[in-house]
């Protein structure tokens, strides 16, 4: 399997491009959080950390890519998310019907 077989549909470009600026030599490492595919077709948060070792010519000679799970703390997020969102719609309502 390849980077793109794992890597869902929606975070591939920017992935990819950030990767080509690796191997153009625009820059040596990046980050970023990213879903990936199962095989079940579940989707996992990783940050993905990417960095390259060079040789004397410039050209890479050695990449390293470590992938941190986050998915919890992405679940986590979620749920803040909705329950802020859920708060400023009860307050809404309230100032609606005292008003």
């Amino acid at each position: 399997m390849t980077i793109a077989d794992i890597t869902h549909p929606e975070d591939l470009a920017a992935d990819f491009a950030l990767f080509a600026e690796v191997l153009a030599g625009t820059r040596d490492t990046y980050t970023m959080d990213k879903r990936y595919v199962r095989k079940d077709g579940g989707i996992v948060w990783g940050h993905l950390a990417v960095s390259v070792t060079r040789g004397e010519d410039g050209a890479p000679e050695t990449l390293i890519g470590m992938v941190l799970d986050i998915t919890e703390r992405k679940r986590a997020e979620r749920a803040a998310e909705e329950l802020a969102w859920l708060r400023d719609e009860q307050a809404e309502e309230a100032e609606a019907m005292s008003g």
